[in-house]
């Protein structure tokens, strides 16, 4: 005789490997429509990042990217852009060249990321299909506004928050690689976007609300 609990929990991975089809298919659909389709002309960051790669490509300084910037425009951007993109892009840009696909191939592969490990972080969540409609209103949602088509950290950064998020995610006892990992990606999303600094004093919070298990934090958040 079948056991009930097995059973429950087959029918659930099958509906939830469902929900991932339909949700996997529908999102490459538009992922593809906005590949040929056209990306946004009205900015000026994604510029700033790819001038950034190149310097960093050619060995050139880091600034020296021939950008006017002045005080009393501010609000257009800083004189300089956080290095994390730039870091990854500059190896793409030796490779493959400046006037290549490769640094829009970058942001779709955030944008799978941050689906992946955000759509990770839902597991348990509601229905067996809730990872999978989550990931495919979130990513519907980001195809159609057309932000894979542009350079810029938004997408990475959010990867990267999403990845640590999923990493920490876990009720079993943390071995010593998941405080290094928490600490590499952590890093990461901060160099791609400042904002995410808070993500250190969220990480002293964590450890000392739960200082039993995980008080090694303490020791990894400098980091």
């Amino acid at each position: 005789m079948p056991v009930v609990g097995a059973v429950t929990d087959e029918a659930a991975r099958a509906s939830a490997r469902l929900w991932g089809c339909v949700a996997a298919t529908i999102l490459l659909a538009l992922a593809v429509w906005r590949w040929l389709g056209f990306g946004s002309a009205d900015g000026g960051d994604f510029a700033q990042y790819l001038l950034h790669a190149q310097a960093l490509a050619s060995g050139q300084p880091y600034g020296d990217i021939g950008y006017l910037y002045s005080p009393q425009a501010w609000s257009v951007g800083p004189p300089l852009q956080p290095i994390g993109l730039p870091l990854t892009l500059a190896p793409l840009l030796s490779v493959f060249g400046a006037a290549s696909e490769a640094p829009r191939l970058l942001m779709y592969a955030s944008l799978a990321g941050l689906l992946w490990f955000g759509a990770r972080c839902f597991r348990g969540v509601g229905d067996p299909g809730t990872p999978a409609l989550t990931a495919l209103v979130a990513g519907a949602a980001l195809l159609l506004l057309g932000a894979p088509n542009t350079v810029g950290s938004d997408l990475g950064c959010a990867a990267l928050l999403w990845a640590g998020f999923s990493v920490a995610d876990a009720e079993a006892p943390w071995p010593r690689w998941r405080f290094l990992a928490i600490a590499v990606v952590g890093s990461a999303a901060i160099a791609y976007r400042p904002a995410a600094f808070p993500l250190i004093p969220a990480f002293f919070a964590f450890a000392l609300l739960f200082a039993g298990a995980y008080a090694s934090m303490l020791l990894v958040a400098p980091v």
